[in-house]
């Protein structure tokens, strides 16, 4: 699967962090249990190719969930964090 994405930008993922984004273990997480396992792989390869990010699978249950390496999360906090309003902060583990 192959996701075309010319408008998947720094801005989309904050509004994806802001819905379904979370802080834990040092990391930030994407809920992407809806998804196949295709799907999410595009994802993080989406993530990577668009913005620069590393990400692997985390699994959850029967699903999946984006782990975002942490050596990305820098760059991450960098693209997202003037798009995110300031209740979305601790997200980012800020």
């Amino acid at each position: 699967m192959e996701l075309v994405a010319e408008n998947f930008d720094e801005i989309t993922l904050a509004f994806w962090i802001m819905g379904d984004g979370y802080w834990s273990e040092g990391s930030i997480y994407l809920c992407t249990e809806n998804f196949t396992k295709d799907e999410v792989n595009a994802l993080i390869k989406l993530l990577h190719n668009q913005l620069g990010l590393v990400a692997t699978i985390k699994k959850r249950g029967s699903g999946a969930r984006i782990r975002f390496s942490r050596r990305s999360i820098s760059k991450l906090r960098t693209l997202v964090h003037p798009h995110l309003h300031p209740s979305f902060y601790y997200r980012l583990g800020l």
